[in-house]
């Protein structure tokens, strides 16, 4: 069956809200934001904040947030609280991103 122009300019659309952007390292000012972690950029943050505050036992070394297309980016929580980078995030990509509306943990 072939696709009509409509199905065509539709299909492209799903793919391209839906299909996640690939892995980028950037920084807001001094903040490193990582876009689309892998394991390893969650040991990196992981080792440097443990280095920079070897005392904090139970603190949240991570923070992140998503938008609704699955896109997750990351920082050193240390760096900067969510209303400092998401609005940046979202200058920069050019999507809406939000720590509570998209972050449904899978």
């Amino acid at each position: 069956m072939a696709y009509t122009h409509d199905q065509e300019a539709l299909s492209i659309l799903w793919e391209n809200i839906h299909t996640p952007l690939p892995r980028e390292i950037f920084y807001i000012g001094d903040v490193e934001i990582i876009r689309n972690p892998i394991d390893r950029d969650y040991h990196q943050i992981g080792d440097e904040y443990r280095r920079e505050f070897p005392n904090d036992r139970e603190g949240s070394n991570i923070r992140f947030t998503k938008d609704r297309r699955g896109n997750r980016w990351i920082w050193k929580a240390s760096d900067g609280m969510h209303s400092q980078i998401e609005p940046s995030i979202e200058k920069k990509e050019g999507v809406r991103v939000n720590q509570n509306v998209y972050n449904i943990e899978d």
